[in-house]
């Protein structure tokens, strides 16, 4: 990564230099979050991925015959 492309927070947009940043990977992808976007990214994922350039839809969970 070049000193032009410092890393930020996929939500806010904050940089690593103002706030740190957890990685995580989704896709084949890396995705960076800070801490104060880590509760919208659990609990409004759809909202924040839609910020995300290319993502397809989250999976949705497979209901298991039977229970």
């Amino acid at each position: 990564m070049t000193d032009q492309q410092q890393a930020c927070c996929l939500n806010c947009g904050r940089t690593e230099a103002q706030m740190p940043l957890t990685t995580w990977r989704y896709q084949g992808r890396e995705l960076r979050i800070c801490p104060q976007c880590m509760p919208a990214l659990i609990h409004e994922t759809e909202k924040v991925l839609a910020k995300w350039p290319d993502v397809s839809e989250p999976a949705q969970p497979h209901s298991i015959p039977g229970v």
